[in-house]
């Protein structure tokens, strides 16, 4: 389905602390009041409960009680060349399949980024396989 009307589906586009913190996620769930949880977001100076709504927010992420679990089978983020964070569910490959156009088009724009053109997909960070 193309047209005028049809957005085509794009990742999640997330900070570096929330990468840091779903990249956690893709790991094992985190309680809110983990004290770790609570002094890095007070390093970064942020409120931890806004920071909390701002990656519920994603829908990536979902709180129940005092946990903070992700929403996806197979979570991955990716850092884009223009040092943007990206994440989404790549159950199945929609998120690699993104980034293959998102590069294919950036090489058309700008040229190749690199002289090779291979591309390892264990460059792509997430849940384990």
């Amino acid at each position: 389905m193309r047209g005028a009307d049809f957005d085509e589906w794009e990742p999640v586009e997330i900070d570096a602390d929330q990468n840091v913190m779903i990249s956690m996620l893709c790991r094992e769930d985190i309680l809110v009041t983990d004290p770790e949880l609570q002094e890095f977001l007070l390093s970064k100076s942020y409120d931890p409960d806004a920071f909390i709504d701002a990656l519920c927010r994603t829908t990536l992420v979902a709180r129940e009680g005092d946990s903070l679990q992700l929403t996806t089978t197979h979570c991955q983020v990716a850092v884009l060349p223009d040092g943007r964070y990206v994440a989404a569910d790549n159950n199945t490959g929609r998120l690699i399949r993104w980034l293959d156009r998102y590069m294919a088009r950036r090489r058309a724009s700008t040229g190749p980024v690199m002289p090779s053109t291979h591309r390892s997909r264990s460059a792509y960070r997430g849940a384990p396989n």
